[in-house]
């Protein structure tokens, strides 16, 4: 039970963490690429933070690898979307038991993994891209606003 705790903090730093860097975003900006970064628009990374772990939770859970959302256009549209995104990793993971993460899994691609190892794979990879859009942005000129606690 810890672990699913665990995990569902993850999953809400990665859901604050995104939010923070594209909420005071304009819908120009949300094209905007780094190719030193990353060669993909802003919006086109924020999607794809979530959409992995998207699969991974899903699969966990025995459902199958939802479509990826296509690219939203406007900053309203892409917060939508993140929040409907965290919202089905945040209910796949109350919905699952202990044995759900420690039995393994088969991907799409034929790599199998611990359930546990998937999802947690799918929150770290979704907070690099968080850190990636934070450097996306300095490198065009509008960085992020600090973190005031």
């Amino acid at each position: 039970m810890a672990d699913i705790v665990s995990l569902r903090a993850l999953n809400d730093r990665l859901n604050a963490s995104l939010h923070h860097v594209i909420e005071d975003l304009t819908d120009k900006q949300l094209g905007y690429c780094a190719p030193m970064i990353d060669e993909r628009p802003i919006a086109a990374v924020a999607i794809h933070a979530y959409d992995s772990l998207c699969g991974f939770a899903s699969i966990v859970a025995g459902q199958e690898w939802p479509p990826t959302p296509a690219e939203p256009i406007t900053v309203t549209e892409l917060v939508t979307r993140l929040d409907e995104m965290y919202r089905l990793v945040d209910q796949v993971l109350a919905n699952l038991s202990s044995d759900d993460l420690t039995q393994n899994i088969k991907l799409p691609w034929g790599q199998e993994i611990g359930g546990f190892d998937a999802i947690a794979d799918g929150l770290a990879h979704g907070l690099v891209h968080a850190g990636a859009l934070a450097g996306s942005r300095a490198m065009g000129g509008f960085p992020t606003p600090a973190v005031e606690y």
